[in-house]
């Protein structure tokens, strides 16, 4: 991830005619939204729900956004990169779409920093014993829910990082 580091990115647009990226609530993903690559840490929503057609993100896409306290995982997800989640410390609520937890190849713990004895892991009826045996995701309070309710969001438009032209992107800040 290029925007490591940058606090104050509450955003990323992506001209429709970009042919590598695409945006949806501000996160960057690829064209086709199969692969989340960048959530912008500024970012003042505290609940995020991934594009339905996300199969996997990326490397350290969520690195320390420090007010991301809720995720809604797509059904498809499947991949999860080197630490994604690393110091999010205020997530407390994760629900999955997927009855088949997702993995990571990598030994780094995807969720680095998260304390997951205070953080809800809301799985599909019928998976919970899944992700309890999963080293990923175990830990997490765990429960099981037929009905898991969307969570909306809403993009800030303050301060955005702007793709351009692929394969460059352009990233402005807030003023400190």
């Amino acid at each position: 991830n290029p925007f490591l580091g940058c606090l104050k990115l509450q955003a990323f647009v992506v001209n429709d005619d970009n042919t590598a990226f695409a945006t949806q609530d501000g996160v960057l993903y690829s064209k086709d939204f199969a692969i989340l690559y960048a959530y912008p840490a500024g970012r003042t929503e505290t609940a995020l729900r991934l594009h339905d057609k996300t199969q996997t993100i990326e490397d350290f896409a969520f690195w320390f956004a420090p007010k991301l306290a809720e995720v809604t995982f797509p059904e498809h997800l499947t991949i999860l990169g080197n630490t994604p989640f690393g110091g999010c410390k205020s997530l407390k609520r994760l629900t999955m779409l997927t009855s088949t937890p997702p993995q990571s190849s990598y030994e780094n713990d995807p969720f680095e920093g998260v304390d997951r004895s205070q953080c809800e892991l809301i799985v599909p009826k019928g998976s919970k014993a899944d992700y309890e045996q999963s080293p990923i995701w175990r830990g997490f309070k765990i429960a099981e829910d037929t009905a898991i309710d969307a969570i909306s969001t809403a993009v800030s438009t303050e301060t955005k990082a702007k793709v351009t032209r692929q394969p460059k992107v352009l990233a402005t800040q807030a003023p400190a």
